[in-house]
């Protein structure tokens, strides 16, 4: 089974930058399909609900071996990734291949 992350970089109502990870529902429908525009809308739909808070959001896939070139997003770099570049998980060892991010600071035109 599929599985995404989507690594949501935010500020803070402080003013701090923060983030967090969240579990993409829409991972089988994505795997089944391939279609973008899954992303697109949770993107809109999280810059509704959350429209000054949110400035990132990165789309990545949980694998269980190493990719050529695995994903590494910055606010992880040396926290929480194992010298491989993986993540110890509950479900065990994964590794992240970037899918997408997209940049929620951006004006609509």
């Amino acid at each position: 089974m599929t599985e995404i992350i989507v690594l949501v970089d935010a500020v803070a109502p402080n003013g701090m930058n923060a983030g967090l990870i969240l579990e993409f529902h829409e991972a089988k429908k994505y795997a089944d399909s391939g279609d973008p525009s899954l992303f697109f809308t949770f993107a809109e739909d999280i810059k509704r609900a959350l429209p000054h808070i949110i400035t990132k959001l990165t789309f990545a896939e949980l694998v269980r071996s190493a990719p050529v070139k695995p994903y590494v997003h910055d606010n992880m770099q040396g926290a929480v990734l194992n010298s491989d570049k993986s993540l110890d998980l509950p479900k065990g060892k994964r590794w992240m291949k970037l899918i997408m991010s997209v940049n929620m600071t951006s004006e609509e035109e």
